[in-house]
């Protein structure tokens, strides 16, 4: 897989917008601590997790998350 063919990331406890001018905001998050999701995959794909990766995002500091990868009934 090439740079070109990662179109954007899912942010999903981060609290991400921007100005109608660009201007980019990272802002406390609206999650709390413990705050989960689940996804199912349809269909094959590459997954790349981060946690507080944007300098902006958690006073700078970096923590560590949790998580999990299930395989499901229909898993080769």
């Amino acid at each position: 897989m090439t740079k070109d063919r990662i179109a954007t990331t899912f942010n999903i406890f981060m609290n991400v917008w921007s100005d109608p001018d660009g201007t980019l905001h990272i802002d406390p998050p609206l999650s709390s601590p413990g705050a989960q999701f689940r996804v199912r995959a349809e269909q094959e794909l590459f997954v790349g997790l981060t946690a507080c990766s944007a300098e902006k995002s958690n006073g700078g500091v970096c923590k560590p998350i949790d998580y999990q990868l299930l395989p499901t009934a229909t898993s080769r």
